[in-house]
């Protein structure tokens, strides 16, 4: 699944609603949209739950066992759709976020939990590449 299809699961909308009260931008792209580097012409992605959903399906992704987690079998081992987002603990706006997302992925069987981070840690983890 790539980063576009993942971003249809996420209600940036909602986010920008209900977290900065509609004082926000929605952008395409990790690039600051004020920088000359960022482009304005990529196209949007939108929150489209049913296509992610359709992606997932093919992509392998079911619930094989009836406990409302998609699943897959990899490497020979049934694998549940579980992972964990690390945040910065100093960063509450990435908390809410994190809690929205995982509120939209719980719905289609994905789970997914934050791990608060101190800063030092959060950037050592980053450096290192211990994430998945």
């Amino acid at each position: 699944m790539c980063i576009r299809d993942r971003s249809k699961l996420i209600d940036r909308d909602k986010i920008i609603k209900t977290i900065y009260f509609g004082m926000a931008q929605k952008v395409q792209s990790p690039t600051y949209f004020k920088r000359p580097e960022y482009n304005k012409f990529l196209k949007p992605i939108d929150f489209d739950v049913e296509n992610a959903k359709k992606t997932l399906t093919d992509a392998g992704w079911k619930d094989s066992d009836g406990d409302g987690i998609l699943d897959k079998v990899l490497e020979g081992k049934k694998t549940d759709f579980k992972f964990k987002y690390l945040i910065s603990s100093s960063s509450p706006v990435a908390t809410q976020i994190c809690l929205v997302s995982i509120a939209e992925l719980k719905k289609i069987g994905i789970v997914a939990e934050t791990e608060e981070l101190e800063w030092s840690i959060f950037l050592k983890k980053q450096r290192d590449g211990q994430y998945d």
